[in-house]
């Protein structure tokens, strides 16, 4: 599997990230990551009741659906409320989608 590399940390000890090249990695490789996925479980993206992925970029989400044929209105995200949360944004996601009452039990 090819990784996506970058400095994570420049000269003054300060996390930086090449945002356009985690872009085109994620767009470029998680639709494929979710097809596999899919067919290894038999499944197809109608299967799928919610998407729920780290919500970094919303743009980056949308393409990400768009190229792996998930409706965009599919995918749960914390970002326009709590922005780029880190690994937090997940299980927030989930905790919002309950609280707006858009989760079911199945789900």
């Amino acid at each position: 599997m090819n990784y996506f590399r970058y400095k994570q940390f420049n000269n003054e000890g300060y996390i930086v990230q090449n945002g356009r090249g985690v872009y085109k990695w994620a767009v470029g490789n998680i639709p494929n990551f979710i097809n596999e996925t899919l067919d290894k479980a038999n499944l197809k993206t109608t299967d799928i009741n919610w998407f729920v992925p780290h919500s970094a970029n919303a743009r980056m989400i949308e393409s990400i659906c768009e190229k792996s044929k998930i409706p965009k209105e599919k995918s749960l995200m914390s970002l326009k409320k709590f922005g780029n949360t880190s690994s937090a944004t997940i299980p927030l996601s989930i905790d919002l989608a309950t609280k707006e009452r858009k989760l079911k039990n199945g789900d």
